[in-house]
């Protein structure tokens, strides 16, 4: 797997289709690594190059900068891959917590998306009062989370994520190793909470979001919590230009449940947004 240096901090990505084609990079979930969007960048890698980044502390990424926040490193981390393998400029496609990154680095890094493809962005601190109900059930989902977290028990928060997040008995299936990996990115995921669910110093708001101009899709999964589909709706009434569609059948990780038709949704909306330069 392909690891790239940047001021001492290795970032890993997963990679996928010609080293000519137009770039479009990928940002995974919570816990998750770049291998997510395999089935995804298989079905578009006849005309893209695709690069799916892991996470500061995820996979092979470390988490680098300790003093800015999780989401920020992984915006760097964006441009980072997008000036090593292209002109500086990307397709920026995102799920979850990878959502909230590309919308992020859209915001504070002008120029570096070409466009912008946010699958469920967990930006909960959108939830306004007209979502009250919604950050409640949310904030419900998580509460075993924040608890064991609290405790620094990570590895039973990580459990306790997944099963609220979805993907109920997945933490016990997996090989011990891949519980230690994904409990120690429990830890910075749960460092970052702050940043996912409040308007803290360094938050992007609605203005922000509002002066996005890139071509945009919002995309969420037929199934999923009506927390992140209250997110979806709040992006959508701030980006009124942005297209939408509903990933039929589909839980929270659309990409995984149905990557065929993630894929050929996403090919229609890169190939009118890279002919629109």
């Amino acid at each position: 797997m392909p690891v790239c240096e940047a001021d001492g901090h290795a970032i890993g990505y997963h990679e996928a289709g010609p080293a000519d084609a137009p770039l479009v990079l990928f940002a995974h979930c919570s816990l998750g690594h770049g291998g997510l969007w395999k089935g995804v960048m298989t079905e578009l890698a006849d005309k893209w190059r695709c690069i799916a980044t892991d996470l500061p502390g995820h996979g092979q990424t470390d988490r680098g900068d300790e003093a800015i926040s999780l989401q920020d490193q992984a915006g760097a981390d964006i441009a980072t891959l997008a000036g090593a393998l292209a002109d500086g400029r990307a397709h920026l496609v995102g799920l979850s917590i990878g959502g909230a990154v590309m919308a992020r680095a859209a915001v504070r890094r002008p120029g570096l998306a070409k466009s912008l493809a946010l699958l469920e962005p967990i930006l909960m601190h959108l939830l306004s009062d007209d979502h009250a109900a919604r950050a409640e059930e949310n904030h419900a989902v998580m509460a075993e989370c924040y608890a064991a977290c609290g405790r620094g028990e990570w590895r039973e928060g990580a459990r306790a994520f997944m099963e609220g997040w979805g993907q109920p008995g997945q933490f016990d299936k997996f090989p011990e190793a891949a519980k230690e990996a994904v409990g120690r990115a429990m830890k910075w995921i749960y460092r970052d909470f702050p940043m996912a669910h409040s308007w803290i110093p360094g938050q992007i708001g609605r203005e922000d979001l509002a002066g996005v101009t890139v071509p945009t899709i919002l995309m969420q999964g037929e199934r999923t919590q009506e927390s992140a589909k209250a997110v979806v709706t709040e992006v959508a009434s701030i980006m009124p230009h942005a297209e939408f569609w509903e990933v039929p059948g589909a839980g929270h990780l659309s990409p995984v449940d149905d990557p065929k038709a993630v894929a050929a949704r996403l090919r229609q909306f890169l190939e009118v947004a890279e002919a629109s330069g």
